[in-house]
């Protein structure tokens, strides 16, 4: 029995000899022989530049073997608040975390340990930061990187707790230990309330432009010296100081809710926030604007642009058109005094004469004047006949305008002018109506014809008179007679001549 035993460790290892699992030595690249008689050498190689990736082997080298350790690994051991930077011929290969233990086999390499004490910050220095940029680095979940963008800020927040504000960039910190979180906002916005107490409390006011109103106040925010956002009352609102050159203009709402000509001109542009709070009324030609303030009317607007704070107050403007005006009453369905349904449409040409006075009164006045047509057609239509109606419309329209006259006094309306437009009688209504004409048009007709027959039968009888007594005429009536019947035959034959035609027997005969 054979009882060396041969043992092979390649270039760039290290070899690991046990016996019966325990440590026996280390081995450095080459060939090696062993007595063994028993069988219980065994060789573990490990990659150099590697870790030690057996925990008990470890502990025992680190107890017993010190040594050894020296002499082949490099010890990355890290305290609590410490974190490490492992570099391989000057090439940054590892990131080591806080409170870890660990060895590394030598090698080929020139390895080496930069210490961090995390006392000292959690911000990364732009050295580390570009190379911690390059690919293949292990350890990187022991970092948080990250990149603010233009117009923004990053709230940094470790264990929850503000402690930094950063400006756009790329910015990096240690998490080892720590929750360490950056959220990014937009500087062009306003910050928000939880925000805002967040940042006043970790003493972050330096960074921050508070704007505060009373609740009889409204504000109107400038950025640069540009109008950017109306600010309603009792509000509070704070904006970022390196975005821009903020100022506030405080208005006392106590003095009224109108706006002045060149404030309604400022506000009159695109792109100022906040506008809910103003109302901006253009007031067309021929025009006037009803002003309401909690619903209550409080005057009369005349053309042009005007404006009104809205804070705390509903603010509205009715436009009101000046000019005549044609309002129709359509599709009215009345019975008339013999109970015949009709259908009615009626047109009446109105203004106002008093718009205050009107609007003062009713809170619709059109419609109120609607109702009062309904109702002065409703009233002449139903106290007549189909028959007076229908021989005499002027009824209605006369009817209606005095009804008119008897309610608008004093409401600020006029109609000038009305009219019947359409009467739309049933179905069988109409049939009937049809008929009675009918038979009017045709006794008419039948008079008509009984006269003209009689003036022709008397004109005939004074006709045989004059040829009683006078031959001559009898004969040219007979000529006459004898013309209007030739014209209706195609051949005439004459036998005799002249003479026999004039004096004698006529004979005809169709060809």
């Amino acid at each position: 029995m054979n009882m060396l035993k041969r043992f092979v460790v390649k270039k760039n290892e290290h070899g690991l000899l046990l016996n019966d699992g325990d440590f026996e030595a280390i081995l450095e690249p080459g060939q090696y022989k062993r007595f063994d008689w028993q069988g219980r050498l065994t060789l573990k190689t490990c990659p150099q530049d590697s870790p030690l990736h057996d925990y008990p082997l470890e502990r025992y080298l680190r107890q017993h073997e010190p040594e050894l350790v020296e002499q082949y690994f490099l010890t990355l051991d890290m305290a609590e608040n410490e974190v490490g930077l492992r570099f391989e011929d000057g090439q940054l290969k590892e990131l080591l975390a806080t409170d870890s233990r660990r060895l590394q086999w030598k090698g080929q390499t020139r390895q080496s340990l930069t210490r961090i004490d995390l006392a000292q910050g959690r911000r990364l220095d732009a050295e580390l930061l570009a190379r911690l940029n390059k690919p293949g680095i292990a350890g990187m979940d022991n970092v948080l990187l990250v990149t603010v963008p233009t117009f923004s800020v990053g709230v940094l927040r470790i264990d929850g707790v503000v402690v930094d504000l950063l400006l756009a960039g790329q910015h990096g910190f240690w998490r080892c230990g720590a929750q360490v979180v950056v959220d990014t906002v937009d500087t062009r916005r306003p910050v928000s309330d939880v925000n805002v107490r967040e940042l006043l409390a970790c003493g972050m006011d330096q960074h921050l432009v508070c704007m505060d109103l009373s609740e009889h106040e409204v504000g109107l925010r400038f950025e640069d010296g540009k109008l950017v956002e109306v600010l309603p009352p009792d509000s509070r609102r704070a904006y970022w100081k390196d975005q821009a050159r903020h100022e506030l203009q405080r208005l006392d709402l106590t003095h009224g809710q109108c706006l002045d000509a060149e404030l309604v001109t400022r506000l009159n542009r695109p792109g100022i926030a906040g506008m809910d709070h103003v109302l901006l009324a253009l007031v067309p030609a021929f025009h006037v604007g009803v002003l309401k303030i909690d619903g209550v009317v409080a005057g009369v607007l005349e053309p042009g642009q005007h404006g009104y704070w809205r804070c705390g107050s509903q603010v509205a403007v009715e436009m009101v058109d000046t000019r005549l005006q044609a309002l129709e009453v359509s599709g009215q369905e009345i019975l008339t005094r013999d109970k015949v349904n009709l259908r009615l449409s009626l047109v009446a040409n109105w203004r106002y004469t008093d718009v205050l006075g009107a609007h003062g009164q009713m809170s619709k006045p059109v419609e109120h004047l609607y109702r009062e047509l309904q109702f002065g057609l409703r009233a002449a239509v139903g106290t007549r006949t189909l028959d007076e109606l229908l021989e005499n419309k002027q009824l209605i329209d006369d009817s209606v305008t005095e009804h008119l006259q008897a309610q608008l006094p004093g409401s600020g309306l006029e109609v000038g002018s009305l009219g019947l437009r359409d009467i739309i009688l049933p179905g069988e209504m109409k049939t009937l109506l049809a008929q009675v004409v009918e038979a009017e048009k045709a006794a008419q007709a039948n008079v008509i014809r009984r006269r003209e027959e009689t003036q022709a039968t008397r004109s005939l009888l004074n006709t045989a008179k004059v040829m009683e007594g006078n031959p001559t005429a009898l004969r040219l009536k007979e000529l006459e007679t004898l013309e209007r019947v030739a014209e209706r035959i195609d051949r005439i034959s004459v036998f005799g001549g002249l003479d026999q035609v004039l004096n004698g027997m006529v004979s005809l005969k169709a060809g």
